[in-house]
């Protein structure tokens, strides 16, 4: 999606608040610097042709820059995780009650879905907002709930004997338990092999390489691809040909969050893919054809 005032107005806004949140004991004024030159990086990639992930990903990197940090949210990122974790246990210890895998699976699409709201919440809450609890994911409805179509899907292609290779974008560290719960019962169920794509360097608190030290991900994914870059989803003039060969020839993907899900329809890939995300903004809104300030689980077979 090329950038709007609106998206524009929105990514500038998160930067002020990772400035007010994450640059801790600097002045008024300091602060005040940073974001004037991040307002004059902005001001390069302000045009008809320029995609929101690279302006969001240009204005962040010269937040890091002006922070002299390689990743200004590793400290957020591994407390929001821990706290992830432990109320996605609760999670896992529920449907592990439930004896229709279709309904297990639907549990699982709907939890991973309203886990990407952990960053969307409000542009003050976008540094701080708490996972989702179980009641949560009890209480809250998605829209679009493509659940049904997802699991007829992968119970038809797993038939073959062949295993199912799926590629799984991720978004936040804060969801990534939720998303493991869905992993899990994927490859227990229906024969996936899954290529987990994470980022070479930071970008807010989506899953990068350095985290891999302590996040698991080796322990639900079979095989860990790295984009080779910092940027805020998959930009194709930044990303390595093999990266951009892989996802076309995968079976499936799944993929998190708004970003993702816009550069993604973008790529036309040719392949099914299922995106869980949380429509926070009407632009977005616009272009995923869906309602403001709705959780969506749309599954595609371009």
């Amino acid at each position: 999606m090329k950038i709007t005032p609106i998206c524009a107005s929105c990514i500038l806004a998160r930067r002020a608040v990772e400035i007010e949140g994450l640059a801790d004991g600097l002045s008024g004024e300091e602060r005040l610097s940073i974001f004037r030159s991040i307002l004059e990086t902005a001001s390069l990639y302000t045009g008809p042709d320029i995609e929101a992930a690279l302006y969001a990903t240009m204005t962040f990197r010269r937040l890091k820059n002006m922070l002299n940090s390689e990743d200004p949210y590793r400290e957020y990122k591994r407390r929001v995780f821990a706290e992830a974790k432990e109320r996605a246990t609760k999670i896992r210890d529920s449907v592990e009650n439930i004896e229709d895998s279709r309904e297990k699976l639907t549990l699982l699409v709907k939890s991973a879905t309203i886990a990407t709201t952990v960053f969307s919440r409000s542009f003050l809450h976008t540094v701080f907002g708490s996972p989702p609890s179980f009641n949560d994911i009890v209480a809250l409805q998605l829209l679009v709930d493509d659940s049904d179509r997802f699991y007829d899907y992968l119970a038809e292609k797993s038939k073959g004997g062949e295993p199912v290779t799926v590629v799984y974008l991720f978004g936040s560290i804060a969801e990534l338990p939720y998303d493991y719960l869905l992993i899990d019962f994927l490859r227990q169920n229906f024969n996936v092999y899954v290529y987990g794509i994470v980022r070479k360097g930071a970008y807010e608190d989506l899953v990068a390489v350095e985290d891999m030290e302590w996040i698991e991900l080796e322990d639900h994914v079979d095989r860990v691809v790295s984009l080779e870059t910092d940027t805020a989803s998959v930009v194709v003039d930044e990303t390595p040909k093999q990266v951009l060969d892989l996802v076309k020839d995968v079976d499936l993907a799944i993929v998190k969050n708004c970003m993702n899900t816009l550069t993604w329809k973008n790529l036309e890939t040719g392949k099914p893919w299922l995106a869980m995300f949380y429509a926070g903004c009407p632009v977005i809104a616009r272009e995923l054809g869906v309602k403001p300030g709705s959780f969506n689980a749309v599954f595609s077979v371009e």
